[in-house]
């Protein structure tokens, strides 16, 4: 009797856990009953791991939770952005896919263009798990005046500010005897002093307006609009980036930098990824992510420097933080893609409690174990971008993220400003001529400026020349009528 009872009992486990095995996270209600295949665009390189798991327990997890063949693909990441590789994919008419990475700025030229879907219905009528988790501050940012949606924002996690702190290398901080950066003078001091130590060092790669040294220039609080303009936080007044003091202060920076030799001669040219050239070791500061490169670059920094460190600091600290994103990236659907419904589902599969580590880290007990609360990684090839995947409501956090640096992390946002900038959704279909010749001036004439490359001097008259040839009276006066009309 006693075996028979053993023997009921261990069938109904193995019952039970058959049952729990095949248990949808996905309501299978959802699911459309033919199986599906999507095509989805990321950026950088597909990594071994990555491909495995795509070929083996990702596609499985695919089938058995959305019924859908999900291809991954990898682009370079020089191709991102709008009038790029996806974009002429669209306007061609060509080679399908059915989602890609976006942003903001870029879903707002693609919905100019016609070029992408309203997702609105989708993420209501098919992804329940995406909306009980997203902040719904990020979904707005995606409404427009037709009240659709036409990007799916994703991740949820502190922004505040991202990418207008400094991340330094603490380490050399300490190392040449500095406690803290507060102010663009302490960034000249430590630079100055890193330089004499280690002659072959370069203070940084990130010269397009940085927006951590802007902060610390000047009195105004300044937020990137569009391509030389930018909003007055405190105002809402459109200010001219190329005719601002600012502007000035911060190419006779660069300048003074090259010609240091601390800036590298090929600044202009290298199409190496920012994050690349930082986990290299040769750079001193770059821009911070709202705290996320304690556990985003560190690692792969420690790898070439064991003794590095980082800390991220904001210039004229005493000013205002600002919110100008509630996401980590975004997604978009082409106009061209009938696949609609299985990228919805695709997009709310990775974002259950269930499924979230597994396509930021891979196995666990394979390529990572969980080790007091946190994610410790065996394998270290990039999968689904962790800082892509994290989700403060149901992620791990990462075994990089220092324990005392968490409940920093958790507070980053408190006490953020709504930027003016999120009221704004701009057109350009009034100035598309102008538009494009500016971003060609701009990246002609500025960028050589803002690296330090062009001084100030010899490069401002011819600048401002070709911006008005291109029609720079009728866009700044267009591009603030629509502003002034947002903030009504």
């Amino acid at each position: 009797m006693k075996k028979l009872i053993a023997l009921v009992l261990s069938l109904m486990m193995v019952l039970s856990l058959a049952a729990t095995a095949s248990a949808n996270v996905i309501d299978p209600a959802l699911v459309p009953e033919k199986t599906g295949e999507i095509t989805v665009y990321l950026y950088g390189d597909k990594t071994p791991r990555m491909q495995e798991l795509c070929n083996n327990e990702f596609a499985k997890v695919f089938l058995e939770e959305i019924n859908c063949v999900v291809n991954v693909e990898f682009i370079p990441w020089s191709e991102y952005g709008t009038g790029n590789m996806t974009d002429r994919m669209i306007l061609s008419g060509g080679e399908d896919f059915d989602t890609t990475l976006t942003d903001d700025s870029w879903t707002l030229q693609s919905y100019t263009k016609g070029y992408v879907q309203n997702v609105k219905d989708l993420i209501y009528n098919y992804m329940p798990h995406y909306v009980a988790v997203t902040n719904p501050d990020s979904l707005a940012n995606y409404t427009y005046p037709d009240g659709g949606m036409y990007a799916i924002p994703f991740g949820n996690k502190p922004t505040a500010d991202t990418f207008r702190t400094i991340c330094v290398r603490q380490d050399l901080l300490e190392e040449v005897g500095m406690e803290n950066i507060a102010s663009v003078e302490d960034v000249k001091e430590f630079v100055a002093k890193v330089h004499a130590k280690y002659p072959d060092m370069l203070a940084t790669m990130d010269y397009v307006l940085p927006a951590f040294l802007l902060r610390g220039i000047g009195d105004r609080n300044l937020t990137e609009l569009t391509t030389g303009l930018w909003i007055d936080e405190d105002t809402g007044e459109v200010v001219s980036i190329a005719d601002s003091d600012e502007f000035k202060q911060l190419c006779e920076l660069f300048g003074e930098w090259y010609n240091e030799g601390v800036i590298s001669k090929d600044i202009l040219t290298n199409s190496t990824s920012n994050n690349v050239l930082f986990e290299s070791g040769n750079y001193m500061f770059w821009r911070g992510t709202s705290g996320t490169t304690v556990y985003e670059n560190l690692p792969n920094l420690k790898k070439v420097i064991p003794t590095a460190q980082t800390a991220e600091y904001f210039l004229s600290p005493e000013k205002p933080k600002y919110k100008t994103q509630y996401e980590n990236t975004a997604f978009q659907i082409p106009v061209t893609s009938e696949n609609a419904q299985y990228v919805a589902l695709f997009i709310d599969l990775m974002c259950t409690a269930e499924y979230v580590n597994m396509f930021a880290y891979g196995i666990e007990g394979v390529d990572y174990t969980v080790e007091n609360g946190k994610v410790h990684r065996i394998n270290t090839e990039e999968l689904f971008y962790d800082w892509m995947m994290f989700n403060a409501n149901i992620s791990l956090f990462p075994e990089a993220m220092p324990d005392d640096f968490i409940p920093v992390y958790q507070a980053w946002d408190d006490g953020a400003i709504r930027s003016k900038k999120l009221s704004v959704k701009l057109s350009y279909d009034d100035i598309k001529n102008e538009y494009a010749q500016i971003n060609a001036v701009w990246s002609e004439f500025a960028y050589p400026m803002m690296a330090g490359v062009v001084s100030y001097e010899e490069g401002i008259a011819a600048l401002q020349s070709k911006l008005a040839e291109a029609g720079w009276d009728k866009y700044a006066e267009n591009i603030s009528a629509q502003v002034a009309a947002a903030l009504q």
